[in-house]
């Protein structure tokens, strides 16, 4: 069946409906109302059915194009969110766990090493202990450990208190809080000066893997028996 043959069955068949059309009642009654009128309105009559046509034939394809305008926003969106997805799960796989906060000998350690090289002398010390909640509850979010320590040193000159201070705020995992001077009493050329450090850490609660296995196990055990 080529082209021709096409247009042909499409014409016969619209003249067919057609024929139909004029056959019908309302058409009969349409046509004698339109008859009747002036010829201006018959004009205006026409001009209104060519403009309805127009406009019937013109929003048919313009709702495809409204409806695949807004599939193509719904489709870009969930790629979007799509990529973002993965973006979010590769990055959850790679991150890492941070390492533990150290603990309170290690930190003494670090800060003991650290007097040592600036050549403070064991009766320039006058304490290293260990103190809870260090910076303000108010800053620090609930569910983080804190764990402090309070260096006491004494008869310390100007260079030397600066110098300690810039090395052990320059510790890994733990922070310098609060720095307090006093000129020395006897000599006002040295000073007393207290440190208080923290280090912070995020607990990690971990459920051993036995514990649910074992339990199903005695469960399963009671019910054979």
């Amino acid at each position: 069946m080529n082209i021709e043959d096409i247009k042909d069955q499409m014409r016969e068949r619209g003249q067919e409906l057609w024929s139909q059309i004029e056959e019908s009642n309302l058409y009969i009654t349409l046509r004698e109302r339109y008859d009747s009128l002036p010829p201006l309105w018959q004009k205006t009559v026409a001009v209104l059915a060519v403009l309805f046509g127009l406009y019937i034939v013109l929003s048919i394809p313009q709702s495809f194009v409204a409806a695949s305008s807004e599939h193509e926003e719904f489709f870009i969106e969930n790629r979007l969110l799509t990529r973002d997805l993965i973006r979010a799960g590769r990055l959850a796989q790679t991150v890492r766990t941070p390492p533990p906060a150290p603990s309170f000998s290690s930190l003494q350690g670090q800060v003991q090493a650290s007097l040592a090289r600036h050549r403070v002398l064991d009766e320039q010390r006058r304490n290293i202990i260990q103190i809870q909640n260090v910076a303000d509850k108010k800053l620090v979010p609930k569910g983080i450990n804190q764990t402090g320590l309070k260096l006491g040193a004494q008869k310390l000159n100007l260079k030397q208190a600066i110098e300690v201070a810039e090395d052990i705020a320059k510790l890994n995992s733990s922070k310098l809080i609060n720095m307090s001077m006093q000129a020395d009493a006897q000599d006002p050329h040295y000073f007393s000066v207290d440190y208080e450090m923290a280090t912070f850490s995020i607990p990690f609660d971990a459920e051993p893997a036995g514990k649910g296995g074992k339990g199903k196990r005695g469960r399963r055990g009671k019910k054979k028996k």
